[in-house]
């Protein structure tokens, strides 16, 4: 998969490709790169992937909010 690419730019490509398809079911897999990615670039990207996608609007590269954020919604995701 794309978003596993060892090359950053292919990831970040990845993230913002998906992102704009508002596929709220690739939220889980945003917030596995928010937390684990190595590239500064392709958190970013991730971080307001998620803003567009769930309607949140925490700083960006905050993990702490969005960890908690997700904790709490994760049993219901995604909303009908």
């Amino acid at each position: 998969m794309l978003l596993d690419d060892p090359n950053q730019l292919i990831r970040w490509a990845a993230v913002d490709g998906l992102s704009h398809k508002n596929d709220k079911s690739i939220v889980p897999m945003l917030m596995e790169i928010i937390n684990h990615d190595n590239s500064l670039w392709v958190r970013e990207a991730a971080y307001h992937a998620l803003q567009s996608l769930t309607g949140q609007h925490f700083e960006i590269l905050q993990a702490d909010q969005w960890n908690s954020w997700w904790e709490a919604s994760k049993v219901n995701w995604p909303p009908q």
